[in-house]
Parts: C-alpha cells; sequence; structure tokens
C-alpha cells in the first residue's frame, strides 16, 4: 500500500456497521451507522436498506482506491451471522458494479492474528481500540478500530 493510496474498510453490520477511509496511517473519515433494525420482510428491507446506505456513502467508495469488506461466514449459528453476511454481500454486489475490480474481503481471523488479539470478546475489542489508536474517542469504536486494523493489515 502506497502512502497515498486511500484505502476504505468496512465492519458490515446492521445497527453497528463501522467504516474509516484511510490514507496510509491517517483517517481521513469514518463513522458507525445503523444500516437496519429488525422489520419485517429481512431479505427485502435489509437489501433494500444497505443499498440505500451505499448510495448515500457512494461517494467515499469513489474516494477509495480500495474497498476492504470484513468477511462474514456462515458458521454453525446461522442465524446470529446471517444478517451481517447480508450487508457484507450486497455491498460486494453494489461496490463491484459501481467500482470493478476495487473490493477486495478480508478475513477477521487474519487480522486478528497478525496483529495477536486475544482473549476474551471485551478483552479483544479493548486490544483493537488500543492498537487503532481509538482510545481517546467514546463509544463503540472497536467498529471502527476493526476497519483501522484492516487497513494495517491490507
Amino acid at each position: 500500500m502506497s502512502l497515498s493510496e486511500k484505502v476504505l474498510a468496512i465492519d458490515p453490520g446492521t445497527t453497528n456497521l463501522g467504516w474509516a477511509l484511510m490514507t496510509g496511517e491517517e483517517i481521513v473519515d469514518c463513522g458507525l451507522d445503523t444500516v437496519w433494525r429488525d422489520q419485517p420482510d429481512v431479505f427485502q428491507s435489509l437489501a433494500k436498506s444497505t443499498v440505500a446506505w451505499f448510495r448515500e456513502k457512494e461517494h467515499i467508495f469513489a474516494e477509495a482506491d480500495v474497498v476492504l469488506i470484513e468477511q462474514q461466514y456462515q458458521g454453525k449459528s446461522f442465524m446470529q451471522v446471517f444478517k451481517p453476511y447480508i450487508v457484507m454481500s450486497t455491498l460486494y454486489a453494489c461496490c463491484e458494479l459501481s467500482f470493478p475490480g476495487k473490493i477486495k474481503t478480508i478475513s477477521p481471523s487474519a487480522v486478528k492474528a497478525y496483529f495477536n488479539v486475544k482473549g476474551t470478546y471485551d478483552e479483544r475489542k479493548s486490544q483493537v481500540v488500543k492498537l487503532a489508536g481509538l482510545g481517546n474517542m467514546d463509544g463503540r469504536m472497536h467498529d471502527i478500530g476493526d476497519c483501522v486494523l484492516m487497513v494495517q493489515y491490507h
């Protein structure tokens, strides 16, 4: 990654979608957004809400040279990761259609291993915030921290 390359990283979620646009180690812009709250017709409304979020943020996707999105897996607890998986898949499709070749998925376990992030859920999230240099910020910063570490890993 060159120092002038702009990288957008996204940690998909429905109520806590974290994102960070970075140049080198510097955060240019970042946020934590609610894309969707539990509503009827999960497939259609979640996909529509995700597309609407993409359109709202499309200028940031256009500004980025590379878009990284945290891979969401469908594992044993399918319903627990099902909604973030739809968000990830929808964003991937939107980005690939609008900006072909710009998007890459990043394994969260590879990032955690690279930075040696271990422990309980709370311990891991605390480590992520510290490693990302976000300790002075309030709120649910670990979602943005995950994005910062994805960019550094990239």
